[in-house]
C-alpha cells in the first residue's frame, strides 16, 4: 500500500517522524512535501498539489498531510475533485470518515497530535471499510 505524504515547511520535523515511524511499520510512503532551500516558504496550494493529483490519479492508496491544525491541509486537498479529506485527531474521527464519506485523505494538526499517535490513528483509517453509515 502507498501512501503520500506532505507537510508545510513548519512541520518538517513532525513529517519526518511520521515518515519514518509508518516505514518502519512496513508502508511504502511517498513525500510530496516542497523540496524547500533553507528560509524558503511555500503556502497551501503548492504543498498539497502534487498529493492531490497523485491520488485522483491513483498513484497512491491515502493521502496524509500535516500543519499545525490540520484544517488548512483539509481545506486545500478538498479543493481537488475526488479528493476526500478529513482532520483527524483520533481514532472515531479516522472511522467516521472512511465508513462515512469514503475518504481517501487525512489531515492533522501537530499542535494537537504527535506523531506515533498518528500511525495509531492512520492504521485505524486505512483498515476501515467504507460503510455507507448515516452521519448526518
Amino acid at each position: 500500500m502507498k501512501l503520500g505524504l506532505t507537510t508545510l515547511y513548519k512541520t518538517v520535523e513532525e513529517k519526518n517522524k511520521l515518515k519514518s515511524l509508518l516505514i518502519k511499520d512496513g508502508f511504502e510512503v511517498l513525500d510530496f512535501s516542497p523540496k524547500l532551500a533553507e528560509g524558503e516558504t511555500a503556502d497551501y496550494s503548492d504543498t498539497v498539489k502534487d498529493l492531490a493529483e497523485a491520488t485522483v490519479k491513483g498513484e497512491i492508496t491515502f493521502a496524509i498531510a500535516i500543519c499545525k491544525s490540520g484544517f488548512g491541509m483539509s481545506i486545500m486537498l478538498n479543493r481537488f475533485d475526488k479528493v476526500l479529506a478529513i482532520v483527524a485527531r483520533n481514532d472515531g474521527d479516522a472511522t467516521m470518515g472512511r465508513k462515512g464519506i469514503n475518504a481517501n485523505a487525512i489531515t492533522f494538526g501537530t499542535l494537537t497530535t504527535s506523531p506515533e499517535e498518528m500511525v495509531d490513528i492512520i492504521k485505524v483509517f486505512i483498515n476501515t471499510d467504507f460503510d455507507d453509515i448515516n452521519i448526518s
